[in-house]
């Protein structure tokens, strides 16, 4: 049986999954940035779109394409322990993020949405090109991600500071 300390600690590690965290920041940013805001008031339809069209593509599919790896046994766990078990998990869930840029981003020529795009996507790259020589954690890239992308996010910034300053 697990004690307190690992469900918490497992329960943490759930609710900030890396490919959770994107849809966080999106929603976030939907209800920062001025514009978007506007929108998210305006049409409550097509912020659902963007945040549950975001949300498959970044997150329900790599889930699901992990199932599928793991059934066929692709990979021997789901937590992707495995430094050279991550490869393919990687390179598949940036696919999935570059055609969510290509497909939806892109077609709203919006910077903020195409910068929340691009900030995982060369997270992605990163944790790629280092995996081949050490074990990345996916939690802290996902987290540093976030973090930077709040810091452009406007109106944000003086907050992120006394956050910071608290830890």
């Amino acid at each position: 049986t697990m004690t307190k300390e690992e469900k918490t600690s497992k329960i943490i590690s759930i609710i900030f999954h890396p490919l959770i965290v994107p849809t966080y920041g999106m929603i976030f940013m939907f209800m920062v940035v001025p514009y978007l805001k506007v929108m998210f008031m305006v049409s409550k339809a097509l912020f659902l779109f963007y945040i549950l069209s975001f949300f498959v593509m970044t997150c329900l599919f790599p889930v699901l394409t992990l199932l599928y790896m793991y059934k066929k046994k692709l990979i021997s766990t789901l937590y992707v322990g495995e430094r050279k078990e991550r490869f393919y998990p990687l390179i598949i869930t940036l696919a999935y993020y570059v055609v969510y840029l290509i497909f939806f981003a892109l077609k709203v020529s919006d910077t903020i949405t195409t910068f929340m795009l691009l900030i995982p996507i060369i997270g992605m790259l990163l944790a790629f090109i280092l995996t081949f020589f050490i074990k990345v954690s996916f939690h802290s890239i996902a987290m540093g991600a976030m973090l930077g992308f709040l810091f452009v996010l406007p109106n944000i910034r003086q907050y992120l500071y006394i956050v910071i300053a608290l830890f």
